[in-house]
């Protein structure tokens, strides 16, 4: 299991971190930040950079730990996750939207290793293209301890922790920010976290990170008035330039048809609304109901109920005749 510990959610989270650090991990990450940071220390890279230029960015890596450590230290790009949050660990998922990425610019990741009680800075270039940014270029410093973790055998069951750090890295060659767009680029069926759902593929096509977003949405079986399906989130995020399945999730199974989803989303001023008609195939369903884990319904059992209730009947008369007997042979 690998812990994340990040030191910001930058708009999200403006908490002013020296260092990122957590109990058990056994090492700190530190940013040094350059003169064109915005906004003082943050305890993340927001920084205002030039077209053309050569950004170098530093970070100090501190072993804690009284062995040895190999750390690897890598710039990622940023991402929205399915949960609806922003995610800086390394990924393949790549937005069509996006022109340019962080990890396109960047120095390639560099393994190393620490002495125990050693730190030691560690710098990264970003080469800027000629012409200006469009918005925000969002990624992290992405820090992770690739000793051979012990496993913790927690009643019965071999748990292994392994820590990442992440540091933010914001840069823009302008102050201005560009409004975030939102698209629904599809809906279908599918399974999220091991669960039957609707999925709702939303993504946010400028280089724009957003916070406080608030869904509200319904998937209703053509030709009904009474939604099927309704998922509600708030508190939701997304990175520049991606998308998500956002998923409404169904405890019985999906059945072919024709359905309309429609969903509303705010973030402060921006609000989208979307009416989609999509249709699930039998095929389709099968799939994603074979795949998940769906709650049981089983038919009330009525009969056993009758033939309980006959079952006490005839015992209640079986008893009543018998102490009508006892009672006639008590008055002979």
């Amino acid at each position: 299991m690998i812990i994340i510990v990040a030191s910001l959610l930058m708009a999200l989270a403006g908490w002013p971190v020296a260092s990122v650090e957590a109990v058990g991990a056994g090492f700190t990450v530190t940013p040094q930040l350059p003169a064109n940071q915005v906004g003082g220390n943050k305890g993340y890279f927001d920084l205002l950079v030039k077209p053309g230029t050569r950004q170098a960015l530093t970070i100090t890596v501190a072993n804690q730990s009284a062995q040895p450590k190999t750390v690897k230290v890598a710039i990622t790009s940023a991402f929205t996750q399915d949960n609806g949050q922003v995610g800086y660990s390394p990924s393949s998922k790549r937005d069509p939207s996006a022109v340019v990425q962080l990890v396109d610019l960047a120095s390639a990741p560099v393994t190393f290793e620490l002495k125990a009680n050693e730190g030691r800075k560690v710098t990264f270039f970003v080469q800027l293209p000629d012409t200006p940014l469009k918005g925000q270029l969002l990624g992290s410093f992405y820090v992770t301890d690739e000793t051979a973790p012990a496993a913790d055998d927690q009643a019965g069951m071999s748990i292994t922790n392994r820590f990442a750090m992440v540091v933010a890295i914001q840069m823009q060659t302008t102050e201005k920010r560009v409004a975030p767009h939102l698209n629904l680029l599809g809906v279908k069926p599918g399974n999220q976290n091991d669960q039957a759902a609707v999925l709702a593929t939303l993504q946010n096509d400028q280089p724009r990170l957003f916070g406080g977003m608030a869904i509200k949405a319904s998937v209703t079986r053509d030709g009904d008035s009474k939604p099927l399906l309704t998922q509600d989130a708030d508190k939701l995020a997304m990175a520049p330039n991606s998308s998500f399945n956002y998923a409404l999730f169904t405890k019985t199974p999906l059945v072919a048809g024709k359905y309309w989803l429609t969903l509303t989303a705010t973030a402060g001023a921006y609000t989208w609304r979307f009416h989609r008609a999509f249709t699930i195939d039998a095929k389709a369903a099968a799939q994603v109901n074979k795949g998940a884990r769906l709650a049981v319904v089983r038919p009330f059992p009525w009969w056993w109920v009758l033939i309980g209730g006959l079952l006490l009947i005839a015992l209640g008369l079986l008893g009543l005749l018998f102490w009508r007997r006892k009672k006639d042979e008590g008055t002979k």
